[in-house]
């Protein structure tokens, strides 16, 4: 998501700063972004944000199954709910279920679902679409934001020899829809040389591909909140995508008994340093770059952690 920046001083690409050391004004003190801490307090609420908007069922279980959260009570908040998420979340109410069926794989990997979400608008780069796989087994998630459908095949077979490189082990099958991007010849060539298997939903049949459909729907809804809380243009979509996604996988699901990071890294999740998205926070100014007479910390706009640095990203106040 951004370029390979010197961390001597805050970096900037296209108005992004990356700074690895930050405060966040509900914070009592200095975190160094990225180094493990032993608790970070916030109310549920607080919590609920920094989490990406988590179903608050969800919440109590990723407290138990993770490590540096400490929730303190308010008990006046906690009763109202978040109106964003009922704004942006709002569901009809499910049809009454014939059978109870688990679509949920036997090993890590064994089956990926994929599919294609698209966001309003395009930001600077002219990204507006994302690429989201699911693992059924674990309920990891990755998504890579892109401009047009015909860098999927691309994506996808970058995506399969990283993740061979992380776990060490290969993926049985992909499941996708049957669109456009998914059927191309010279990807389903490419994939099955790897010894993949690839399936396809039956024709208007999008529950076959649920679990990754579910993603799509959790992270368009997800990405809207977070941009309507912040108050952030979809010129910031992307960021807001990473944030998601890096919570969700971070968070125990229905029916999981811990999160997918850990069934993924064989390692429990630090939250600690996690802030909630588009709030404003103080970063650190190494003396090398500082202005004369300048503080030591300028205001910005917290928009998550870097994929590629041990430091915090933030964009000037808008």
């Amino acid at each position: 998501m951004e370029t390979q920046p010197s961390l001597n001083g805050p970096a900037k690409e296209q108005g992004i700063i990356l700074s690895a050391v930050m405060t966040d004004p509900r914070v009592e003190s200095t975190m160094a972004a990225g180094t493990s801490q032993t608790k970070s307090k916030g109310t549920q609420e607080l919590w609920h944000e920094r989490l990406g908007h988590v179903l608050t069922g969800n919440l109590q279980a990723t407290v138990a199954a993770t490590e540096g959260i400490e929730i303190v009570s308010n008990s006046a908040k906690e009763q109202t709910g978040c109106l964003d998420c009922v704004r942006y979340k709002m569901q009809r109410a499910p049809f009454a279920r014939l059978t109870e069926t688990s679509h949920q794989h036997p090993f890590p990997l064994g089956s990926i679902h994929m599919d294609v979400g698209q966001v309003l608008q395009a930001n600077a780069k002219g990204k507006k679409y994302f690429l989201v796989s699911v693992d059924t087994h674990t309920k990891y998630v990755w998504a890579t934001a892109f401009s047009t459908r015909d860098e999927v095949q691309g994506i996808i077979t970058k995506w399969m020899a990283r993740v061979h490189t992380e776990t060490s082990r290969r993926i049985n099958t992909i499941i996708t829809d049957g669109a456009g991007e998914f059927v191309d010849k010279r990807l389903e060539e490419w994939v099955e040389e790897q010894g993949v298997f690839i399936g396809r939903s039956a024709p208007h049949t999008p529950q076959q591909n649920g679990a990754a459909e579910n993603r799509v729907r959790t992270l368009k809804e997800g990405i809207k909140v977070m941009l309507e809380k912040s108050g952030l243009s979809y010129q910031y979509w992307t960021y807001a995508l990473s944030h998601l996604v890096s919570s969700l996988n971070c968070q125990v699901h229905a029916g999981q008994w811990s999160t997918p990071f850990e069934q993924h890294y064989k390692a429990k999740p630090n939250l600690a340093h996690l802030r909630v998205f588009g709030s404003m926070g103080l970063y650190y100014i190494p003396k090398e770059s500082r202005r004369e007479r300048e503080g030591r910390a300028r205001w910005g706009i917290y928009l998550g952690m870097s994929n590629k640095h041990k430091a915090s990203l933030f964009c000037p106040p808008q």
